[in-house]
C-alpha cells in the first residue's frame, strides 16, 4: 500500500511533510509515498480540522488517520519529551512543558474531553 501525508500548507508545514517524508525513506526504505493517490492516508491538520477533512474524505481513502503532532517529532523539528514522561504516559506533559502554548488544546484533550466522556457515559446508546 502507497502512504500520504497531509498537513497545513504554509511554508513551515510544507517543510515540516517534506522532512518526514525524507525522514520515513529512511527509516522505512521500502514504503511508497505519494500524496496524489495514497491508499493510506496520514492527516495532520490539527484539531478538528483533521477529523473534518477525514469525515469529508472519508470514502476517498482506504484507511485515514488523524496523527497529532507525529510530523513534528518525526521531522525532528520539535523535540519528544524525555523517557519517563513517554514511560508514564504523560508525553502531553511533556509537549505542554516545550510548548507552552498549546494549554487550551492540551486542557480540552487531557482534561476537559475524558471528564465530558465519563458524564455522558449512560447517556450513549449503540
Amino acid at each position: 500500500w502507497t502512504i500520504g501525508l497531509i498537513g497545513k500548507s504554509d511554508g513551515l508545514v510544507k517543510n515540516v511533510i517534506q522532512k518526514t517524508i525524507s525522514k520515513l525513506r529512511l527509516m522505512y526504505p521500502n514504503t511508497k509515498i505519494d500524496n496524489k493517490n495514497p491508499d493510506i492516508l496520514f492527516v495532520g491538520l490539527g484539531h478538528p480540522e483533521q477529523e473534518k477533512f477525514l469525515w469529508n474524505n472519508k470514502n476517498r481513502y482506504k484507511v485515514g488517520m488523524g496523527v497529532g503532532g507525529a510530523f513534528d517529532y518525526i521531522s525532528q523539528e520539535t523535540p519528544r519529551p524525555n523517557k519517563l514522561f513517554r514511560f508514564l504516559g504523560l508525553e502531553w506533559l511533556g509537549r505542554f512543558i516545550n510548548q507552552p502554548f498549546r494549554f487550551k488544546r492540551i486542557l480540552n484533550a487531557t482534561i476537559i474531553f475524558p471528564i465530558m466522556l465519563l458524564l455522558s457515559r449512560g447517556k450513549i446508546r449503540s
